[in-house]
């Protein structure tokens, strides 16, 4: 038990690197138990441990991680009690590793159905409307949507007040089907059809 815990911190501090954006770092830590790990053949420390390694090496921009990937989904997929927190990781790492690297933004939209999928499941409704706002991006990009401008307006504002991602995807709603009547304030603060990050801080201070 005292040597799962161990495994547990490490592959724990190497997610955290990950998410600082330093693989080198992160690599650094899972060569550290990478034995032990491998004795762990089908469980589900040896799979994250893939999974880890993958997104770590996504973040080099290594054309060798959707191997990684491929390899770190069959094992999450073969593990005897399915882990639905796996699951949806890896659906949004590869994702984002597809979207960024690869240009293979509709499977990367897969992907994030699936994990938004899990997260609905699970009654995580932050980590579903982070997925959704991430499916979203991906629409805009698919389809050279103008209201692009507008998204990454509300990505500013949002970073500016700390709004959770359950506000985001409220503002962006509100955005794309506000009533002109009712709005007529907000809509002061567009520019030639952009919404501005002046009004998305309206909008963020407005909904729920």
């Amino acid at each position: 038990m005292e040597d799962e815990e161990k495994l547990s911190r490490t592959l724990q501090l190497a997610r955290d690197e990950i998410k600082r954006l330093n693989p080198t770092r992160a690599f650094e830590y899972l060569s550290t138990i990478e034995f032990e790990v491998c004795e762990r053949r089908g469980t589900a420390i040896w799979a994250e441990h893939k999974l880890l390694f993958a997104s770590a090496l996504a973040e080099t921009g290594n054309s060798a991680a959707k191997q990684e990937f491929d390899e770190a989904l069959e094992r999450i997929r073969n593990l005897p009690d399915r882990d639905l927190d796996l699951e949806m990781r890896i659906f949004e790492d590869y994702a984002k590793y597809l979207a960024c690297f690869e240009r293979c933004r509709s499977k990367a939209r897969e992907y994030l159905e699936a994990a938004r999928g899990i997260a609905l499941k699970q009654g995580l409704l932050e980590d579903n409307a982070r997925l959704q706002l991430k499916i979203v991006k991906i629409d805009l990009e698919i389809d050279e949507d103008p209201r692009k401008e507008s998204f990454q307006n509300l990505k500013k504002a949002a970073k500016e007040l700390g709004a959770s991602f359950q506000k985001q995807l409220a503002a962006w709603v509100h955005y794309c089907t506000e009533d002109q009547k009712s709005s007529l304030g907000m809509i002061a603060a567009r520019k030639k059809g952009i919404a501005s990050v002046e009004y998305f801080r309206g909008v963020l201070t407005l909904v729920k």
